[in-house]
């Protein structure tokens, strides 16, 4: 198999914290890899090095066979980037700025720049610093896509997007991936995105990459728990291993651990609601291995796929270690 992204050790250190710690990555060229993580897991860190805007303090990394540390920076002629928050010259105008990258750019498409304009809708008339952040996050899809490029690499791309832009988006992408072949790289928090778009998938946290499996793998061996609990989630359910996202609807704290949505699931009316994402396994080790008790931090949750109001501490351990439940 051939990678398009390599990264061995890569580790990044900043005033004594690692933000990317000893990571270790394979991205399959043509595919579509989406990473997650919440904020501050090193995600952005992570695509800077990817892009040598960011040297690392140790390990390596390769880029479409080139190392992200050569200084001759050729690699980026077929990249495509749009980054977290956009910096363009805020004096030039739109088309401008595409006249400036047009040079720039060896495999520059212009048919294809505007194409991408008119389905945006972008008007090339305006002076950057006028442009929306939604307005100036479709510009720089406009200048990814006009380069023609072999990897695209794409950071948050769709915050501060409307719902009907966010689509348009996302479609592009799709498109790029199956029409062109291009290797997809990007980092969300969206996990309709991430279900939608990628065919793999990598979770890191605290700089560490804790997952990088096929969607579908990842969807078979992991649940999604819905619960709520009358104190809030308790934080040592927060600090378990194989708990990756934790998200809050109404008054309760849900968690979020791994990554299939738990077809068990059923409405259920109560001011919180907790919804817990992890691998099968995960609780059963922290059951054994913790000091902790699980039943006094359980046994006050409402388990919204139980066909009763209450669930017990073996109710809980039973919705992570049966995967057909």
């Amino acid at each position: 198999m051939e990678w398009a992204i390599v990264t061995e050790g890569l580790t990044k250190v900043f005033n004594g914290e690692a933000a990317v710690d000893n990571l270790d990555l394979q991205v399959p060229e043509g595919s579509v890899f989406g990473l997650m993580g919440p904020n501050g897991a090193g995600k952005t860190t992570l695509i800077r090095m990817l892009m040598g805007i960011l040297f690392p303090t140790s390990g390596r990394g390769e880029v479409l066979g080139m190392e992200i540390s050569h200084p001759s920076g050729e690699v980026r002629q077929e990249i495509g980037y749009v980054a977290d928050v956009q910096n363009f010259y805020p004096s030039l105008k739109v088309e401008e700025i595409l006249g400036f990258c047009s040079r720039l750019y060896r495999h520059w498409d212009d048919r294809r720049c505007r194409v991408l304009l008119d389905n945006f809708g972008l008007p090339e008339g305006k002076l950057v610093r006028t442009l929306s952040k939604g307005m100036k996050t479709q510009l720089a899809l406009v200048i990814a896509l006009s380069i023609r490029p072999r990897l695209l690499i794409l950071d948050e791309p769709t915050g501060g997007l409307d719902p009907v832009i966010h689509h348009q988006f996302m479609q592009l992408i799709m498109q790029e991936a199956a029409r062109e072949g291009t290797t997809v790289f990007f980092s969300t928090h969206n996990l309709h995105d991430l279900e939608r778009t990628a065919d793999r998938v990598g979770v890191i946290m605290k700089g560490k990459l804790l997952l990088n499996s096929p969607l579908e793998q990842l969807k078979s061996t992991s649940r999604k728990i819905q619960a709520v609990f009358p104190e809030g989630l308790p934080e040592e359910v927060r600090k378990l291993p194989d708990v990756i996202r934790v998200e809050e609807q109404g008054k309760g704290r849900p968690c979020s651990p791994s990554g299939c949505s738990f077809s068990g699931a059923t409405p259920w009316s109560a001011p919180g609601r907790s919804s817990c994402w992890a691998t099968p396994g995960g609780f059963s080790r922290w059951v054994f291995l913790s000091s902790v008790p699980l039943w006094p931090l359980l046994s006050p949750a409402i388990f919204l796929h139980s066909p009763i109001p209450a669930c017990s501490s073996l109710c809980f351990w039973e919705c992570f270690s049966s995967p057909g439940r």
